[in-house]
C-alpha cells in the first residue's frame, strides 16, 4: 500500500468518525482548525475577539454540514471557503447595519 493511500484511507476514517460525532474526533478537528482559522482572519485584519467569534461560526457550520463533504481530502479547503463566506456575510452585515452612534445625543 502506498503512502497516498494510507492517508486517503485515515481521511476516510476520520471523516467517518465526524460524521458520527464522535467527541475526541471533534476535538481534535476544533484545535487543528481553531487555529488555523484564527490564523488566516487575523491575517486579513480582523481583530483577534472578532477572530476567535468567526471561528466558533465557522466550526458551527462545518458541524451542521459535515455530511455535506466529499472529497475528505479536500476537507481543509472546504473548512476556508466557509471561513471566508463568514467573513463576507459578517462584513456585509456591518455594512448595511445603521450606526448606532451616530443617534447618540450628547
Amino acid at each position: 500500500m502506498t503512502e497516498h493511500a494510507l492517508g486517503l484511507a485515515d481521511a476516510f476514517e476520520s471523516m467517518d468518525r465526524l460524521r458520527h460525532h464522535e467527541e475526541t474526533a471533534w476535538r481534535s478537528v476544533a484545535d487543528r482548525l481553531g487555529a488555523k482559522l484564527r490564523r488566516y482572519f487575523m491575517r486579513v485584519g480582523v481583530r483577534r475577539d472578532e477572530a476567535d467569534d468567526l471561528c466558533q461560526d465557522v466550526l458551527g457550520i462545518v458541524f451542521r454540514r459535515i455530511d455535506s463533504v466529499r472529497d475528505p481530502e479536500r476537507f481543509d479547503g472546504w473548512v476556508i471557503t466557509i471561513a471566508r463566506n463568514a467573513l463576507r456575510s459578517r462584513i456585509r452585515r456591518r455594512a448595511a447595519a445603521p450606526d448606532s452612534s451616530a443617534d447618540v445625543d450628547d
